[in-house]
């Protein structure tokens, strides 16, 4: 005997957990059976035709069975069966998952890799299949879900480069913009434009050559005549933003409220800016049957496009509307949209909000853009270049070598640099030309490198972090003269030839907070591969000082007077400790005097520019019991803004 029980739309097991009554109405919207000790759900949404063990599909005179509505999949041709209106006020028993948009489906299809929701939220927050192996991926590489690390042009091209296949999924590539002459597989890759129906699958998922081997469809034309006779279609209203026409007929007059015979076909069209509700095409096709009534229930209309949204400016988009994931490129009235920036990248405008939306043909908020992460320290700072500690690895990702063989032939490091952005370099304008004149050296004699850790040029320890650069282009302050000028407009910014990747250990520094950072025996620091002792040798890795900012008026009350009245200018800073032995020194010129700020990014403000200095054995030494002076780079804003917008052209 088959019991049926129903309680508030609720379903239980067990009747002792809410007051419910016994009902044989088959027709209540929601009930449970038990028939041979196995429970069933059937949903009664939408009668179709009477038959409440049927669904009736929005679009479509297409009928399925009721227990495959709000199941995960689409089962009618437009997808109503699955749509978040429809199934959002679902309870799902607790032995099933519940969908983002209500779908019920098995439990034990969460977090299996596969995409059973029809939004995929079954296997969103779930672990990673495979165990990471490679989490050191560069901004010009793709890291798979495996963490396989592989060439960026790597990912949505139809071709399976990941072992885990994360490389050509629709969630990763839908939204990638396909250029006019190549051909767009179905999930969102971009293959060569005569991939489609050329005998080889170049796409993923096949989609290049699906359909290619059916025959198409013939229809027998069937005349119009004046006096229409027997069985007959009416023509539906012309939509708003588009039209249709008589498809076999064109001269057949296109206006509603008519008689057209059995067979007639009309093509709809939509108006630029606008698509179909019915499809992601430019056109959709309705006939009329045999029994006198559309294959549309539901006409065709023409809704507003908002502007196009690709994957982009180092983010990637993902659409829904009504719970389902659509091309961001064919958004209408309420489709959200949500991105992630790549690795290494936040927004650029912090705090702003993930989530988009597409109102009468306008995004709420502007297409999401993404800049590289600035000023973060991998790993956490040691206490406390003489008297400086070595750093760990990757604490100072912006600190660039500059390297020059003008003297020796060989490459040496001789000065710092500062990673503006993955191009540009902002060093020390000392460092690059020639001392008596301030006039720039041949760029030809510099190489720049990011990601060093050990001073040696090509150093084979950390060749697998490192990436060098030729020099493009060097622009120095137009107010350096060097000595003659007394060292003012201590700043230069270097191109490179190549752009480097971001990465772990190769990131750019933070510049011109808001905030204010130098306030009296605030603490900066100072990353560079300088001398160790006064008089010694440059140190063979990366050291790090932390060094008290002092006012110019203090700092001129220490310093020697004929060095303070010489070189204390209004475009430096000082910083530095007295007689604690601890300074900056010969081969630290050019790095960047970072302040933490209180988001826990480093800015820069100065550039190691001078320090006093003495003779011993014939050798110029360093006076590390004295404060140094630094370019102040506020002082330059507008410069540095201005030329490293042009240099990055």
């Amino acid at each position: 005997m088959e019991i049926t029980v129903w309680c508030s739309a609720l379903l239980m097991l067990i009747s002792t957990f809410c007051q419910c009554a016994t009902s044989r109405d088959p027709h209540h919207p929601y009930r449970s059976t038990y028939e041979n000790s196995t429970l069933k759900r059937v949903r009664r949404q939408s009668a179709c035709k009477g038959d409440f063990s049927k669904f009736q599909c929005e679009t479509n005179p297409e009928c399925i069975d009721s227990d495959k509505q709000c199941d995960g999949k689409d089962d009618c041709p437009d997808g109503s069966d699955e749509k978040q209106s429809l199934c959002q006020s679902i309870v799902c028993p607790g032995f099933l998952f519940q969908c983002e948009y209500g779908a019920c489906i098995s439990f034990d299809q969460r977090c299996d890799g596969k995409k059973d929701c029809k939004d995929n939220s079954d296997e969103i927050g779930c672990p990673p299949l495979f165990q990471k192996i490679n989490t050191n991926c560069r901004s010009d590489q793709f890291e798979c879900t495996n963490g396989q690390c592989i060439e960026i042009d790597g990912r949505c091209n139809g071709a399976i480069e990941c072992k885990d296949k994360s490389d050509e999924t629709e969630t990763l590539c839908l939204n990638t913009e396909c250029p006019g002459y190549t051909f767009k597989c179905k999930y969102g890759a971009c293959v060569n434009g005569d991939a489609e129906c050329n005998g080889y699958r170049e796409c993923a998922d096949g989609s290049d050559e699906d359909k290619c081997t059916q025959t198409p469809p013939t229809t027998t034309e069937t005349p119009v005549t004046t006096n229409i006779s027997g069985a007959h279609c009416i023509t539906p209203p012309q939509p708003e933003n588009g039209k249709w026409i008589n498809f076999l007929n064109e001269g057949v007059q296109e206006v509603p409220n008519i008689q057209v015979p059995l067979k007639t076909t009309l093509k709809f069209t939509c108006n630029d800016k606008y698509k179909l509700s019915t499809t992601t095409k430019s056109e959709e096709f309705v006939y009329c049957r045999n029994d006198a009534q559309w294959s549309f229930t539901v006409f065709p209309k023409c809704q507003r496009l908002c502007p196009k949204m690709y994957n982009g400016n180092n983010a990637i988009i993902s659409c829904k509307l009504d719970g389902s994931i659509v091309p961001c490129e064919m958004a209408t009235f309420g489709t959200t949209m949500t991105f992630t920036c790549n690795p290494y990248y936040e927004p650029t405008i912090i705090g702003l909000n993930t989530i988009n939306t597409c109102g009468d043909g306008v995004w709420y908020y502007d297409n999401p853009k993404c800049q590289p992460i600035c000023g973060q320290k991998q790993v956490e700072a040691q206490t406390l270049v003489v008297g400086g500690a070595p750093v760990k690895r990757g604490q100072y990702p912006w600190v660039a070598a500059l390297f020059s063989n003008r003297e020796s032939g060989s490459y040496t490091n001789i000065c710092g640099g500062s990673l503006l952005s993955t191009s540009i370099v902002l060093t020390a304008a000392h460092c690059v030309t020639y001392q008596a004149t301030g006039k720039p050296i041949n760029k030809k004699f510099f190489k720049v490198a990011a990601g060093k850790y050990y001073n040696a040029y090509g150093d084979v320890k950390d060749m697998d972090t490192t990436q060098v650069s030729a020099v493009k282009q060097i622009v120095v302050q137009d107010d350096y003269l060097g000595d003659i000028q007394n060292f003012r407009g201590d700043i230069a910014l270097i191109k490179l030839v190549t752009s480097f990747a971001l990465s772990k250990v190769v990131q750019p520094v933070c510049t011109f907070s808001n905030e204010q950072l130098l306030t009296s025996n605030s603490v900066a620091a100072v990353a560079g591969w300088g001398y160790t002792t006064s008089s010694g040798k440059p140190s063979t890795v990366l050291q790090e000082i932390d060094l008290p900012y002092v006012s110019n008026e203090q700092c001129r009350t220490e310093l020697s007077p004929d060095f303070a009245q010489k070189y204390l200018l209004s475009d430096k800073l000082c910083a530095g400790y007295v007689n604690k032995n601890m300074s900056v020194c010969r081969g630290d010129s050019g790095g960047g005097l970072v302040f933490r700020a209180s988001n826990n990014r480093y800015y820069l403000l100065g550039i190691v520019s001078l320090a006093h200095s003495f003779l011993q054995n014939n050798q110029q030494s360093c006076d590390i019991q004295k404060r140094a002076l630094f370019t102040d780079v506020s002082k330059y804003k507008e410069w540095v803004l201005k030329y490293a917008q042009i240099l990055s052209q």
